[in-house]
């Protein structure tokens, strides 16, 4: 018997092209890609990682997909800032799939995830801090996160 899920996948432009998507029914599902296509398929690897037991529970992946990284004169994030920047703000990593890592609060009460692209468009960024709470992108200048543009 094959178990079926229906979920909306929302769809919005970013800045120098990127498209990020999520999932609205499941907080913290989020990533971005180059065409639709792309971020169809990252936002479903992030779902498929967000809804996976915790790590300990199964054998960890080891599997990685190589994401494009952006384009020259793209605007956007280094992948290891918002990662600098979450752990300054308590949170650790607790998995991690082909292309996205999954991040924690402290508690572990909220969760979202981070694309493994080197570079990640700065709403996707200020979306992933956001939903763990940790919104301050602009501010923190030790992690060298600042408003694109």
């Amino acid at each position: 018997m094959s178990d079926s899920l229906q979920l909306t996948i929302v769809y919005e432009e970013g800045d120098d092209g990127w498209i990020i998507c999520s999932v609205p029914e499941v907080p913290g599902t989020m990533s971005q890609g180059r065409t639709r296509q792309e971020a169809r398929a990252n936002v479903i690897d992030a779902l498929q990682l967000m809804l996976s037991p915790e790590p300990g529970a199964r054998a960890r992946r080891t599997s990685v997909r190589r994401s494009r990284a952006a384009h020259p004169g793209d605007r956007g994030m280094k992948r290891r800032n918002l990662e600098r920047h979450l752990r300054d703000h308590g949170c650790r990593q607790i998995d991690e799939g082909a292309s996205h890592a999954r991040w924690a609060t402290p508690t572990g009460k909220r969760r979202s995830t981070v694309p493994r692209h080197r570079e990640i468009d700065y709403r996707l960024a200020v979306r992933s801090a956001s939903s763990l709470a940790y919104h301050r992108l602009r501010g923190h200048a030790d992690a060298g996160l600042t408003a694109p543009g």
